[in-house]
């Protein structure tokens, strides 16, 4: 199903030709529209408009989510819904307001070929936990436990 409107219209030879039109079709035209419930159909439009962008918004993230292991590398969370894009060099405001965020992040990723340079995939805890140039919890007991220290 195409989310995408057209955008003829929107080009200017696709202009001149909807006025046109309009100026020769006015009364059919008012007709039309005096007999329906506009209301209604914008939410009709709407509801399709939100489903078909949570669509593709899940897709997106479930190809990236298969492009960069599928898991947290961290603690190995597999949850689609609890994963989130992690900035390796600790540069994520920079790299927000470069590329965006969310959706349109992934976009550009897909675009630039999933680059793993950069880029890894932690679940949200460790996401929050890393902040500052922290160390994750996980991490840090594997540390404790290797090195003897509680």
């Amino acid at each position: 199903m195409a989310c995408y409107g057209n955008r003829y219209y929107q080009t200017p030879k696709g202009k001149a030709w909807h006025e046109q039109y309009y100026v020769k079709n006015r009364s059919k035209i008012n007709k039309k529209r005096l007999g329906r419930n506009r209301k209604d159909e914008h939410l009709k439009y709407k509801e399709k408009r939100n489903k078909c962008n949570r669509d593709w918004s899940h897709d997106l993230k479930q190809e990236w989510a298969n492009a960069y292991g599928g898991k947290c590398s961290c603690c190995g969370e597999s949850i689609l819904e609890f994963l989130t894009v992690e900035h390796t060099n600790h540069n994520g405001k920079e790299d927000r307001a470069a590329r965006g965020f969310g959706p349109k992040l992934l976009a550009t990723l897909r675009k630039e070929g999933w680059p793993k340079e950069g880029y890894d995939i932690f679940c949200m805890n460790c996401n929050w936990a890393t902040r500052n140039k922290k160390v994750c919890p996980h991490r840090r007991i594997s540390l404790d436990i290797l090195t003897g220290e509680k």
